[in-house]
């Protein structure tokens, strides 16, 4: 075959850049620059890569989750069917104060207790945010500001396998499946099964449940699923 005319590489090259998030474009950009052959660049180049993707990743779940009112959201805030108001801004209250509001006013289930950007929960059957006081060495007195719930979001993303799909260790299917039973509004990448029923792709892992359902936008998935594309970054 002879070589393809250079109009076609171009259109080519433009196709493939729109279906990348911008955190993965910039990160191939550093990997095709000759510099990088430094072992010490290539480890900075690497973990700016990686901090892009978490950011990229956190910045949806805040889009899904806590929806227009981001870090001051709480379940059905904004409707007649929500659970008691917290008695400020989340972003105001301690964590311990977050932590009575959710196990003293909301008894009805586990997700009438979703505060903040990132909905956490904490039930007896979900002890999320308790579970993140022990895992973070927080006391509880610390405040529920919005940088601390980011830092929140990426510890329960390590405890779904952050570090390994960084690694290269499992792929971005695997762990999209694991962050989408994390956060229900987050879609499955590849057929799951939950408590013995099939879930299809893009659909939420909590789907049937009368409560959560994943984004159904096919350009919305489509974007999702191109965050996941960090195991081009070496390609």
């Amino acid at each position: 075959m002879g070589t393809k005319p250079q109009w076609l590489i171009n259109f080519r090259d433009k196709q493939n850049s729109r279906s990348r998030p911008e955190w993965l474009r910039k990160a191939l950009d550093r990997a095709r620059t000759p510099v990088e052959e430094d072992p010490a660049v290539v480890e900075q180049n690497q973990n700016k890569a990686q901090g892009d993707f978490t950011a990229e990743l956190a910045a949806v779940l805040r889009e899904h989750e806590g929806g227009r009112f981001g870090y001051d959201s709480w379940f059905g805030r904004g409707t007649s069917s929500g659970p008691v108001d917290p008695p400020k801004p989340p972003t105001q209250m301690t964590i311990d104060e977050v932590l009575e509001w959710q196990n003293t006013h909301n008894p009805a289930g586990p997700e009438t207790t979703a505060i903040g950007a990132y909905q956490i929960v904490d039930q007896p059957n979900a002890r999320t945010l308790s579970g993140l006081v022990r895992t973070m060495g927080l006391t509880g007195k610390e405040v529920f500001t919005a940088e601390l719930q980011d830092r929140m979001a990426v510890q329960l993303m390590k405890g779904r396998g952050l570090d390994k799909f960084l690694a290269g260790e499992i792929d971005g299917d695997t762990f999209a499946n694991k962050i989408a039973r994390e956060w229900a509004s987050m879609p499955v990448l590849k057929p799951d099964k939950r408590r013995g029923k099939s879930i299809a792709i893009g659909r939420s892992y909590y789907s049937g449940d009368g409560i959560n359902k994943a984004f159904r936008s096919p350009k919305k998935f489509e974007e999702y699923k191109n965050i996941y594309s960090l195991a081009d970054i070496g390609g």
